[in-house]
């Protein structure tokens, strides 16, 4: 399971109805069993909204955390360029 464990927004600017939105996301840290998501919501190259959420892998019954597969990690770093946290 991937679960949301936390997720902040931060409304810089009025969003309003009939605008072109360009949304933009990215993996910033990566731990061993949760991850951050970075997102920010432009309207002509101007930041209207920005955010953050943690996710948390989970095994199938929820009652531990489990492990990124390393594949996942790899990618999440090369794609996104994020910094891999705790993983000594």
């Amino acid at each position: 399971q991937i679960v949301v464990r936390r997720q902040v927004v931060d409304y810089l600017a009025p969003m309003l109805f009939g605008e072109a939105y360009t949304v933009t996301m990215r993996t910033s840290r990566i731990k061993p069993s949760s991850l951050v998501m970075e997102y920010a919501i432009f309207v002509d190259g101007m930041v209207r909204v920005t955010g953050e959420t943690v996710i948390v892998s989970l095994t199938h019954d929820g009652t531990a955390r489990q492990p990124w597969s390393s594949d996942a990690i790899l990618r999440m770093i090369e794609r996104d360029g994020a910094k891999a946290v705790g993983f000594d």
